[in-house]
């Protein structure tokens, strides 16, 4: 199954709440499914940190979702281009 994850809040140095609660959940998950194929969606450069795995394709899809407006045209525009272009299964 190809799996692809918003990563937008996985930032070096700054995890917080929901960043914390994504970066462990997506590490277990990774490692305890080496079946599935993983698609990590970033806004911006990613840490390596953040590739927990062989099964995970790390993707930046401009442009940084740091404002409402932009936020919108990465959601709603850019990555539905990018999922349809991976041929992702499920997204979350």
């Amino acid at each position: 199954m190809r799996i692809g994850v918003n990563t937008r809040l996985l930032l070096k140095g700054k995890l917080e709440g929901i960043g914390w609660f994504t970066y462990q959940t997506l590490e277990r998950m990774v490692h305890q499914h080496p079946e599935h194929d993983f698609f990590f969606f970033f806004d911006r450069p990613y840490d390596e940190s953040f590739v927990f795995s062989t099964n995970v394709t790390p993707v930046v899809i401009p442009p940084q979702a740091r404002h409402p407006i932009l936020f919108t045209l990465w959601f709603d525009w850019t990555l539905p281009y990018v999922l349809r272009k991976y041929k992702i299964d499920v997204f979350m």
